[in-house]
This record gives structure tokens, C-alpha cells and sequence, in this order.
């Protein structure tokens, strides 16, 4: 619903038990959610309405959420869906992702805001196999 994130606990998925999980957040709303992604268990994830354009200096929230990914070992497959976001969060989540086990990240229907400002990219140490952009 539309108040989602607003009075849930922060570790009310912590025991889920899955090998795929597809959270569909508000639509039209920022990003705000507290989410522990590391579920030892998820094998593929799938977040879906995901809109960070408020700052271009980043959206600590979402990364937040990825950063946690690096503790899942499992976790091989990431797709984001109708994700709205700034060229500088953009180029940040791809160097999170980068530095996971993931191995297969998929991004569709990505809506980039802003000007891009000149970025290093460190493109060692992946596990991706696959990196499809729609």
C-alpha cells in the first residue's frame, strides 16, 4: 500500500525462506524503504517501482538496500524493474552490483534523470555473466 515503510519493521523478511522473491513497491513514490535483501536463501531477486530522483548526489536508501547484497552468497540472479533514477545513482548501482556474487543483473524500463558527471568505473572483481539495460 502507500504507507509501506512508514511503520513496518525493519527485519519483517528476515526469516523468509525463498529461492526467488519479487517485491513490487508503491508506485510514485520515492524510495524510502528499510529492506534487508541479504535472505540467505533467495537465489534470484526481483524489485519492481523503484523511483530515486530527489537528490543527484545519490539515493542512500536503495543503496543501502544493495550494499546488503554482498552478504547473501546465493543470491545469482537480480532484476529491477520500472526503476526512475539519477545518471549518478545509476552509474553508483552498477558499481555495487559489480562487486557481488550476482551473476546474471538485469535492469528494464530504466528512466535516467540529470546529467552524468565524469565517473571511474573499477571493473575488476565480478561475478557477472550477464548485464542486459532496457
Amino acid at each position: 500500500g502507500d504507507t509501506y515503510g512508514e511503520r513496518e519493521d525493519a527485519e519483517s523478511l528476515q526469516d523468509l525462506k525463498t529461492q526467488s522473491l519479487h517485491i513490487v513497491f508503491p508506485t510514485g513514490k520515492e524510495f524510502h524503504f528499510i529492506l534487508d535483501v541479504s535472505v540467505g536463501t533467495t537465489v534470484s531477486l526481483e524489485l519492481s517501482n523503484i523511483k530515486c530522483v530527489l537528490d543527484d548526489n545519490g539515493c542512500p536508501y536503495f543503496e543501502n538496500v544493495l550494499s546488503k547484497l554482498q552478504k547473501n552468497s546465493r543470491l545469482s540472479n537480480l532484476t529491477l524493474n520500472n526503476i526512475e533514477i539519477t545518471w549518478n545513482s545509476f552509474f553508483t548501482i552498477l558499481q555495487l552490483v559489480w562487486r557481488t556474487n550476482i551473476e546474471y543483473f538485469s535492469i528494464s524500463n530504466v528512466k535516467l534523470q540529470g546529467y552524468l558527471d565524469s565517473r571511474d568505473f573499477d571493473y575488476s572483481d565480478t561475478s557477472l555473466k550477464a548485464l542486459s539495460i532496457h
